[in-house]
């Protein structure tokens, strides 16, 4: 199922605007890239993440880009109740593991930067500002 995921409408427009970024500053990245990492419980399973690359100093970045799927807390509330996969689920148990896991990628020794979907949208000036600056530490 993850490899036909991969292939409907990925990237996005946001996450190919973001690539076209790291590609003018001659950053080589990848698109949605398994990222390994240990859960609470100590075993080892992995995520894919957005985009991922190197620095020129070896360091481990990813750029995850979160739209609809993630529920925004501006736009949403913790006891709301969403379908994902499938399921139902409160908002709040949606963010507190995506929080949880970005913690354990962190770990492994990545930096990480999330852009919502809304600062994309409504506030790109400032958003590109931001990805470039968390591109070039």
């Amino acid at each position: 199922m993850r490899n036909t995921r991969k292939n409907i409408g990925r990237p996005n427009k946001p996450e190919k605007a973001i690539g076209e970024m790291l590609t003018a500053l001659d950053i080589k990245f990848k698109f949605f890239k398994d990222v390994s990492y240990k859960t609470l419980e100590n075993k080892p399973t992995s995520k894919e993440m957005d985009l991922v690359w190197k620095d020129s100093n070896g360091n481990k970045k990813i750029i995850e880009y979160n739209g609809r799927y993630h529920f925004d807390p501006r736009e949403n509330k913790p006891d709301d109740i969403v379908t994902i996969h499938g399921k139902s689920r409160n908002c709040e148990n949606i963010w507190d593991e995506e929080i949880m896991i970005l913690n354990q990628i962190r770990k492994e020794g990545y930096e990480i930067l999330v852009i919502w979907q809304m600062d994309f949208l409504k506030d790109i000036e400032n958003t590109t500002k931001k990805i470039l600056r968390f591109a070039n530490i």
